[in-house]
């Protein structure tokens, strides 16, 4: 809904009366009450209200037939403080647009490295809060991903402002940028973002003081981003690529991060968390939360979960530093990711703040090196030789745990190991159900990792998958809401088809929509629903079909068709072994929904996500379209969730 220009705020009145009809002959009463709360927190965010006349006297009513109000706009943030002539060759500020922490947690490590090297950041925040107050004095660092081919929601303002812009506005600017993303995961919108923000300002006259830094996290974005420093960052200042210190005892110092921009985090509570497989399969769970007051969410979102570190791997840290389970360490620089105190034990902070289990960098080795001798600090250095490091650690996922177990003489302070490691990032999980079914009710189907570590010594087990598989009924979780701007269902459910393609857990947003589908099914009996098919692959028909009697009772009413594709018996699924072959072999009924422009939904690997491209080709191709008609095609109407 476009809002009318500022002024009195009774000339919002007729639209908002009109659309909360609009919402409530639609949907009920209790979401259009929903949307119409979601629409005042939005006028109170953008303004500040206040009566015409405060002395007037208003007559209480459904709608008071005199109150009028006027709307300002909110005051901006000051202008960023520029530092004296003699501190700006050495001056800097950083921002980030993050959806999942990880470009976050680059940026405020990038701040604490940059004032440990005698740098001056005067600023690090979040791109909205640089849109309108780009200084032109200092140099500006961005740090972003892309969130379904746009910029993540805290930079959303900021891109906006920025395509708003005409002309040599940003004339002596001075920029980089560096972004992060997933390559084969979004090969469409892959780094669209940073290209976008670097391409509009170098339009508007800004100035790029160096390569745009790309972060792959389907390698390691944290090693890319290290690669970018050391390669233009620190020589930009003049700054050798910095040894690591091994003096810092637990204190960690970085510029304090804006907390309006933090992420929002509620505690979610556990009603059952249920294993759907065989005991002979790879394990697969089902849990069911209590969402907190106020945390809502559509199917196809995501819930970000923040998770600890298997107590497995916190013993072994324990071990290997010699700590007492009694202990408590005293912070007085928690820095990073860790409060400051005198009484927290180190089990929390090993276990809550930090990721013991991610790949160490080139640049933790030289940290490991630095605390060692002789012979020992010679075959610590030796793993950073030409094709060693790719052998030794990258291909078998060495962390600097594992790396501080295989050297024991290695005499590092646990300060120093903590600084080293990266803090605990959120992962995102596709939520697994409606809210037609119970809005405080989310579920997540997720399959827990637990398999050889490719070292060929002991046991991987996955952090947050580990941590769901291990919550039991009435404990509580972390979680956050994440909305997913592309991955819903049509809005006319009756007119337009829907293609949905899985394997394994990538079932999970699918479960949601078909249970969407069914429940708007038995709200409404004569509602004709536009056709749905479902394409899912698994290993057995029995032992992994996970959801299936569901599933079935769902098909049964008329919801959705079910294709199965059953890698370990195809005679059981048309002689299919993957979904793509199940895709393809289904031709005719795949052409009809197309031909009605169906909206196609993809969720799995990116071996599932090419694959079904691949079969959507090749049956577009034999409808007579060409190559970039069938591209045309899939930048409107394929939504894909694919992970590695």
């Amino acid at each position: 809904m476009q809002l009318p220009a500022l002024g009195h705020a009774c000339d919002y009145a007729s639209p908002l009366l009109a659309a909360f009809m609009q919402l409530e002959e639609q949907y009920g009463r209790e979401t259009a009450v929903k949307e119409a709360n979601l629409i005042l927190a939005t006028l109170l965010l953008r303004f500040n209200l206040k009566l015409d006349d405060p002395t007037e006297i208003v007559q209480a009513q459904v709608h008071p037939l005199n109150l009028r109000s006027l709307a300002f706009e909110l005051p901006q943030k000051p202008p960023i403080k520029i530092p004296p002539p003699e501190l700006l060759a050495k001056s800097l500020c950083i921002f980030y647009g993050s959806y999942t922490k990880t470009c976050e947690n680059l940026a405020i490590r990038l701040a604490a490295e940059a004032k440990n090297h005698k740098l001056n950041v005067v600023e690090c925040d979040t791109l909205d809060a640089l849109a309108g107050r780009i200084p032109k004095q200092l140099p500006v660092f961005i740090i972003t991903s892309t969130i379904h081919g746009g910029p993540p929601p805290n930079a959303r303002h900021f891109v906006s402002w920025l395509k708003s812009l005409t002309g040599d506005t940003l004339q002596g600017t001075k920029f980089a940028v560096f972004g992060s993303g997933a390559g084969s995961r979004s090969p469409n919108t892959y780094q669209a973002n940073p290209k976008l923000i670097e391409e509009q300002m170098l339009l508007r006259g800004a100035t790029r003081l160096m390569q745009r830094g790309v972060g792959n996290a389907e390698g390691s974005t944290r090693r890319d981003f290290a690669k970018w420093k050391e390669d233009y960052f620190w020589p930009y200042f003049d700054i050798e690529p910095p040894p690591f210190s091994t003096d810092v005892k637990l204190k960690v110092s970085v510029p304090k991060v804006n907390p309006d921009f933090t992420y929002e985090l509620g505690t979610a509570l556990v009603e059952k968390n249920v294993v759907l497989t065989g005991p002979s399969e790879p394990e697969k769970r089902h849990i069911t939360l209590k969402l907190p007051e106020g945390m809502t969410y559509k199917a196809g979102d995501y819930l970000s979960v923040l998770p600890t570190n298997p107590r497995e791997n916190v013993k072994r840290a324990m071990t290997r530093f010699k700590l007492d389970w009694n202990a408590v360490l005293d912070i007085t620089e928690g820095g990073l990711v860790i409060p400051e105190g005198d009484n927290i034990s180190p089990w929390r902070v090993l276990s809550k703040y930090v990721e013991l289990g991610r790949l160490a960098l080139e640049g933790d080795i030289k940290a490991i090196a630095e605390c060692a001798e002789g012979e020992t600090k010679i075959k610590i250095l030796s793993l950073l030789a030409d094709g060693v490091y790719e052998k030794e650690v990258y291909d078998k996922k060495l962390s600097p745990l594992d790396l501080l177990e295989k050297f024991q003489q290695v005499n590092m302070d646990l300060g120093v190991f903590l600084s080293i490691l990266p803090p605990m990032e959120y992962r995102r999980y596709s939520i697994s159900s409606s809210p037609l079914s119970d809005p405080k009710i989310c579920t997540l189907t997720y399959g827990v990792m637990s398999e050889p570590h490719k070292s060929g010594t002991g046991w991987f087990h996955g952090v947050a998958s580990t941590y769901l598989s291990r919550m039991q009924e009435d404990f509580i979780i972390e979680v956050g809401t994440v909305g997913s701007d592309e991955f819903h269902l049509p809005k006319d459910p009756e007119e337009t088809p829907v293609i949905m393609i899985c394997a394994g857990t990538g079932l999970s947003p699918f479960r949601g929509f078909v249970q969407e589908r069914a429940i708007l099914k038995r709200r409404n009996p004569s509602l004709r629903l536009a056709d749905a098919l479902l394409f899912i692959g698994c290993r057995y028909e029995i032992e992994d079909r996970i959801h299936g009697k569901e599933l079935d009772e769902w098909q049964k009413d008329g919801v959705v068709g079910l294709r199965y594709a059953f890698s370990q018996e195809p005679h059981k699924s048309k002689g299919c072994k993957y979904v793509q072959e199940r895709v393809v072999l289904e031709t005719d009924e795949v052409k009809k929904l197309l031909v009605q422009e169906a909206q196609i939904y993809v969720c799995g690997s990116n071996k599932v996500g090419k694959g079904a491209r691949a079969a959507l080709e090749t049956i577009y191709k034999g409808m007579g379209k060409s190559q970039q008609e069938i591209e045309d095609i899939f930048d409107k109407r394929l939504h894909e969730d694919v992970f590695e």
